[in-house]
């Protein structure tokens, strides 16, 4: 039954996305579209480059809960789950991985704590890079205005996870595990250091920008933007998440 629930949540997710595309058709059609090769390569590789890094990260992730996982199935587990989650609803991924990386005996538990800790890492390195958006920007959106004065409050506001974990990287195991206690399942023995964790955050920060630059690529692309627009929206391009 789990082997056939994996190819089941693919197909799904294409119908969604289908659908989708659907339902904009008139209004893609209508878009007077432009292409740029170049940039549209530049946005390819650096997507691949992307899923790489994400990759190793959920690997380094599985290591540390005490899984493994070879880079060539790990690349079609990631790729497959990163469809499936066109599904409505926050459990088809994880669903999707855990299936999957139990056929390389992977037990349901290490996936879903590796899952788990990816976001919480994701999560963490973000603020940085939302405190530096603020130094570069100082756009707030449509609070701008409004919370100009407080910018530098934000700002430390944002840093102050990353710090927090980074001075106690240990309090972010004790929090999973107390999680998992209240599941009832067994806790991790894995220890976290401040030098793993910051090189795991600068390595998600760097994800993060490589999105963004592919996005950016993609948006110039699909554009007749000039070389000083391009400029101007780089910036909000690049700390974008698409």
């Amino acid at each position: 039954m789990l082997r056939l629930l994996q190819p089941a949540l693919v197909v799904i997710a294409l119908v969604f996305v289908g659908l989708l595309l659907a339902a904009q058709w008139q209004e893609l059609r209508a878009y007077p579209w432009t292409l740029r090769p170049g940039w549209l390569l530049v946005s390819a590789l650096l997507l691949l480059a992307s899923w790489a890094m994400e990759i190793g990260i959920w690997r380094s992730l599985l290591h540390a809960v005490g899984a493994g996982l070879p880079f060539v199935p790990a690349v079609r587990i990631w790729f497959l789950s990163a469809v499936v989650r066109y599904i409505p609803g926050n459990i088809w991924q994880p669903l999707s991985m855990t299936i999957q990386a139990q056929r390389w005996g992977v037990p349901a538990e290490a996936t879903i704590t590796g899952v788990v800790l990816y976001q919480a890492v994701i999560l963490l390195a973000v603020a940085p890079l939302t405190a530096l958006y603020l130094i570069l920007t100082g756009n707030l959106g449509l609070f701008t205005d409004f919370l100009a004065a407080w910018t530098p409050w934000i700002i430390a506001a944002a840093m102050l996870p990353a710090l927090l974990f980074l001075a106690r990287p240990q309090w972010l195991i004790d929090m999973i595990n107390w999680a998992l206690a209240k599941l009832g399942r067994s806790p991790l023995a894995t220890r976290l250091t401040t030098a793993r964790l910051l090189g795991l955050l600068v390595v998600a920060a760097l994800n993060w920008l490589l999105w963004g630059a592919s996005f950016a690529a993609l948006a110039f692309a699909l554009s007749d933007d000039s070389a000083a627009e391009m400029l101007r929206l780089l910036p909000h391009l690049l700390f974008s998440y698409p």
